[in-house]
């Protein structure tokens, strides 16, 4: 038997930074941001941004890449550097380089029994994981986490076909409860799919996801609560589901609309569209041509960017505005730091969104929301 190894605990206490220098690449830092020239392709300007702490909907210790959009955990960037054979050799090599162990120091039996008798709970209480540490069958934490920041996935070379099948969910789940009104639930078909549920969306909320003809394409599972244990996804795609080739609500807006706003995430389409505003999400922090292709389709004239109020957000807009205002004109809502769409407050959509906006053909006007 091998050594044991935690991927969770590997990528959280590695040294990115380290893991850098080992590979000789270049970086510059600003607070818990590293950026880089991107080593997956050509890159002239830095375009590889590394998150060292959790920020917004980014996970600690992650990677995306701006101009190629690879994305990943800490192991899978040392996977793809050639860093290792596999997920266990990576791993390896970044303890090896960090000064970590592979795994949390073991604790006896009797030890573990009183740590969770403290709290009241025993054991086999503790939530289940997806997979396990170990990369076997179900996949690993590694490849998990690239999921977990909602980064554009890998074109799987053909359009995502109609489901033959559809969940049922149930719909009284605390979660949505707490997040969501009634109406919302029943409009956008959400609910908890149960543990016995074969599927690998089993135990979180899941989301029907529609092309633009409204056809059920696939259910993207949320964890079903703030924060997600370990390194388990905060969302979950279907591996054979490509989320660039689609937009989150694009068949619930009204074709006759001119205008669209652009999100990033479910839960911030779902809201504005219960305000009456015409929106669509992309479901990570970029924008590919086929998106923008299902847009343009529809005569859309005027785009407004409202993405989170973070710096990977700032950063995806920057990114985005050079492909979009070749088709549209473009307004950029800067919200403030730490709002997202979903909790902008409803008395200032409308006239965030349309009284203010003053850009000309090509031009390209800001405007910063009240906090």
């Amino acid at each position: 038997m091998g050594k044991l190894i935690k991927f969770a605990h590997v990528n959280e206490h590695g040294d990115f930074e380290k893991v850098l220098s080992h590979f000789s690449l270049d970086y510059s830092r600003k607070g818990d941001q590293l950026r880089l020239l991107c080593p997956f392709h050509e890159d002239t300007k830095p375009s590889l941004n590394i998150t060292l702490a959790a920020t917004g909907s980014a996970q600690p210790n992650t990677f995306h890449c701006f101009g190629c959009h690879e994305s990943g955990s800490m192991i899978d960037f040392v996977v793809m550097m050639g860093g290792g054979s596999d997920l266990r050799a990576s791993a390896e090599l970044i303890a090896s380089v960090s000064g970590c162990d592979l795994a949390p120091p073991r604790t006896s039996k009797r030890a573990d029994k009183a740590k969770f008798a403290k709290i009241g709970k025993s054991p086999k209480s503790r939530p289940k994981r997806r997979s396990d540490d170990s990369g076997k069958e179900g996949g690993s934490g590694a490849e998990n986490a690239a999921v977990a920041n909602s980064e554009p996935l890998k074109a799987c070379g053909a359009v995502n076909p109609p489901l033959k099948f559809t969940f049922t969910l149930d719909a009284r789940h605390p979660y949505l409860e707490e997040r969501v009104d009634p109406e919302t639930t029943r409009e956008f078909g959400l609910g908890f799919l149960p543990e016995s549920s074969r599927s690998m969306m089993k135990g979180r909320i899941c989301l029907p996801i529609h092309n633009a003809g409204g056809e059920l394409i696939a259910y993207a599972g949320r964890y079903p609560a703030a924060e997600p244990p370990d390194v388990a996804p905060k969302y979950l795609l279907p591996k054979s589901f490509d989320k660039m080739e689609t937009l989150f609500n694009l068949h619930r807006v009204d074709p006759a609309s001119k205008w669209v706003v652009i999100v990033e995430g479910f839960f911030g389409a779902m809201r504005l569209h219960r305000l009456r505003v015409p929106v669509v999400a992309l479901m990570g922090t970029a924008i590919s041509a086929a998106q923008i292709a299902l847009l343009e389709a529809r005569k859309t004239k005027f785009v407004y960017l409202m993405l989170d109020g973070d710096d990977p957000g700032r950063e995806a807009v920057d990114a985005m505005l050079p492909l979009l205002t070749r088709s549209f004109l473009v307004k950029v809502i800067d919200l403030p730091d730490g709002m997202e769409p979903d909790t902008v407050p409803a008395e200032i959509v409308p006239s965030g969104l349309m009284a203010q906006y003053r850009t000309a053909s090509g031009e390209v006007v800001r405007t910063r929301l009240p906090s």
